[in-house]
């Protein structure tokens, strides 16, 4: 009899127990499905038989200590006998909803009208949808997928962008108008170009090559490879936008949408750029797929989420608002390094981008300044275009454009003069030197020609073609007003000028305005040559011969022995130019793109120089420039060299050569060790009748010199 009764209060402990686990697994359950664990708690009783311990079918453990920590003693059942536990007892107390208190200030409530919370991290980024009760059933869950397909991201862009260009126009016409003012840029004056009556072999072949059909045929052809590679470029995937599939399912898999008349919804992502990003310059666009336009959302950040309200379901984008102004010079520079940076998407080199980026907000616009006297800068624009009004006070996220005017046509300094001329549709920058002399205690001054008739260097570009040769386009020079010149879309081009002691720097800034880079672009100058009243004196190209010296310059000298000119078109203080030409006159426009470095004398000479095949990256600008000097025979020089002889053997390594400005303070190097020599002096002659230095005394920097040891 009383193993009979134990065996019936192990059973009443057993069920009672395996009731407690139902209850537990049905509030894991309840965060998944709700109906189907409020029916298992309530319907759930186990049923044991005579014959066997089996419970529903499923075989129970004769062990009892694998399944609880306490089995059941004889002792333990008669203290048990008195509030065992009728096997017909109700199961759990309501029909429709199910309270655990598991503890005094948690409680887990299972209802079908249960507040939705729910989150799901991929990639280290954290997507929680929230929702008051009522909104979803309660057995909803929670499904996100990100999206990673380049078709279907170039997509989600599009829409975003086309949304982010309908709220900047909302923000320019804020009557709804439809009509945004057209307006001259203020302090703009109209330019005023004249025609000149010139007419010379130059213009005629110039129009040749614009009548060329065979280039007509060539530039179309590169005008489809340019659409090829601007649609390439506008396949570029933001890398600050993250897109999202978000949705909530039922128990089936049913796709459900919120019942917003019961309550609101949150949608909310985790920064996943913090380094670079603060949460609040994020903005969160919902995609609305039947109609491919995207809406942007009201976002806040709450408990460091950022969050916005959502009323129906389908794709997200994440997209962040940076807090960085960029700003497009066109051929100025920003001195203020604290607030701003250049930047350039360039690979190699460290020419300037004139492109800058704020570092972290800012409330105000820098003044870029240029070398050139006869610039001045109008102000910031909104547009490429620069139309308008100035804006005066940026705004994070957004790029804009700098306009330049140019208010005179000439600039002199000390040693050099140069013009801006304009011949149809074509133009150029002339300079010429100034020699100053003395007599009877008064200084005057006169100039030393340096182009036939002062015609000037002109300008010549080709479009997308690859190792360009022959003549080329002409380019304005502008004599007043904006200096850049559209060439081709968003590719604009300006002739500049700037003195530089003893030169005139001819500078061509080629900037591209577009959101695609541009390649492949040809741009060179050309002009007929003389010096002072001789048209005929000989041009010579230096160095003489190859060298290995990577800081050498290369220059053009033309000279009557009295006066000078030099053109610096290589090395470091320039932009190394890709050719060179020299020839007769009649020849120069219709080679601005041919290599050919020979020494003239006795004709009417010419010369060109270009480069070919730039790259100009998207928002950037290149510039391309040479030197240009004139003065007295022997005096126009750049740099001066300073030539070690360590070896005492007249032979000069690239790396013995120090290359200096005049009036630069330059010691003389240190003595070289030989073993069984003293040394004695630096010497300019290898046989010590020259200068003699002592190491640490001051070089002179207004000629060349070699240094020899002297040793015994």
């Amino acid at each position: 009899m009383k193993g009979s009764k134990n065996k019936t209060m192990r059973e009443s402990k057993t069920r009672s127990r395996l009731r407690r686990l139902a209850l537990l697994l049905a509030m894991i359950l309840a965060f998944t499905n709700a109906d189907f664990a409020t029916a298992l708690a309530a319907d759930y009783d186990p049923q044991f038989t005579d014959e066997t311990d089996e419970w529903d079918g499923i075989e129970v453990l004769e062990d009892e200590s694998m399944l609880f920590d306490d089995p059941v003693t004889d002792e333990e059942a008669d203290e048990l006998e008195d509030i065992y536990i009728d096997e017909d007892m109700d199961d759990v107390p309501g029909d429709d909803s199910l309270e655990l208190q598991s503890s005094p200030d948690e409680a887990v409530l299972l209802s079908e009208d249960s507040a939705f919370n729910q989150s799901v991290e991929i990639d280290g980024i954290l997507i929680t949808v929230t929702a008051d009760e009522g909104v979803f059933p309660s057995d909803a869950a929670l499904n996100v997928k990100r999206i990673l397909d380049e078709k279907e991201l170039l997509k989600l862009q599009e829409a975003v962008e086309e949304a982010e260009e309908k709220e900047e126009i909302s923000e320019s016409d804020p009557d709804g108008t439809g009509e945004i003012p057209e307006q001259i840029c203020e302090d703009t004056p109209e330019e005023d170009v004249k025609p000149s009556n010139r007419e010379n072999e130059e213009d005629e072949s110039s129009a040749e090559d614009e009548n060329d059909p065979a280039l007509a045929e060539a530039e179309s052809e590169d005008d489809d490879n340019s659409n090829s590679e601007d649609a390439e470029a506008k396949s570029e995937i933001r890398s600050d936008m993250y897109a999202f599939d978000i949705t909530v399912v039922d128990r089936d898999g049913n796709e459900l949408q919120p019942d917003t008349d019961k309550g609101s919804v949150k949608v909310s992502f985790s920064n996943p750029d913090s380094d670079s990003l603060d949460n609040d310059e994020y903005d969160i666009y919902h995609i609305d797929e039947k109609k491919d336009k995207a809406e942007k959302l009201e976002t806040s950040v709450e408990q460091e989420m950022i969050t916005a309200e959502a009323d129906t379901f389908s794709p997200f984008v994440l997209l962040g608002a940076s807090n960085v102004v960029t700003l497009h010079s066109g051929l100025g520079v920003i001195e203020d390094t604290v607030n701003w940076q250049e930047v350039s998407a360039k690979t190699e080199g460290s020419d300037p981008s004139y492109k800058f980026e704020s570092k972290g907000s800012v409330s105000s616009f820098p003044t870029p300044v240029s070398d050139e006297t006869t610039l001045s800068f109008v102000g910031w624009y909104d547009n490429k275009n620069c139309t308008g009004s100035k804006i005066t006070t940026p705004v994070a996220g957004k790029d804009y454009y700098a306009l330049w005017k140019r208010t005179k046509s000439s600039a002199t300094g000390t040693y050099m003069t140069y013009e801006y001329k304009n011949s149809g549709s074509t133009g150029s920058i002339n300079s010429f030197g100034i020699l100053s002399s003395k007599s009877g205690g008064r200084t005057t001054t006169s100039q030393i020609q340096t182009t036939f008739a002062n015609y000037g260097y002109r300008a010549y570009y080709k479009l997308n073609t690859s190792n360009a040769t022959g003549g080329g386009t002409g380019l304005e020079a502008v004599t007043s007003g904006d200096p850049f010149k559209q060439v081709s879309g968003d590719l604009y081009v300006a002739t500049s000028a700037s003195l530089e002691d003893k030169f005139v720097r001819y500078s061509y800034y080629i900037w591209n305005k577009g959101n695609s880079d541009v390649n492949n672009f040809n741009i060179g100058l050309a002009a007929d040559v003389q010096i002072g009243s001789n048209d005929y004196a000989p041009l010579t190209i230096y160095p003489r011969q190859s060298t290995t010296d990577p800081f050498a310059d290369k220059y053009v000298v033309m000279t009557d022995g009295t006066n000078e000119f030099r053109l610096y078109y290589g090395g470091p203080t320039v932009q190394d130019a890709q050719t060179l030409w020299t020839g007769r006159y009649s020849s120069h426009t219709s080679n601005v793109f041919t290599n050919l470095q020979k020494d003239q004398s006795g004709i009417d000479s010419t010369l060109t120089v270009s480069w070919k095949n730039i790259s100009i990256p998207a928002g950037e600008t290149v510039c391309k420039s040479i030197l240009l000097g004139a003065g007295q025979a022997g005096k126009v020089v750049l740099r001066k060299r300073i030539m070690i002889d360590k070896n005492g053997n007249g032979n000069i390594e690239a790396n013995e050569i120090e290359y200096v400005t005049e009036g630069q303070t330059v010691p003389a190097p240190d003595a070289p060790g030989r073993e069984g020599y003293v040394f004695v002096e630096w010497n300019t002659r290898p046989d010590g009748s020259g200068d003699s230095y002592q190491p640490g005394d001051a070089l002179p920097t207004d000629e060349d010199i070699t240094l020899h040891p002297i040793m015994y």
